[in-house]
């Protein structure tokens, strides 16, 4: 399977978006193998982080 590559501007470093990958855990605590949640923050404190 071939990717498709949807960057606009390659090798931009995004300084106020802040990317954080968790593990996810089944009903038992587990970790599950190849599963993530993504939490993606917007660090603007000048217009109250929106």
């Amino acid at each position: 399977m071939e990717f498709i590559d949807h960057e606009l501007v390659p090798d931009y470093e995004f300084a106020e978006i802040l990317y954080e990958e968790r593990t996810v855990f089944d009903n038992a605590g587990a970790a599950v193998d190849g599963l993530h949640a993504v939490w993606i923050t917007l660090n603007n404190p000048v217009q109250l982080y929106s």
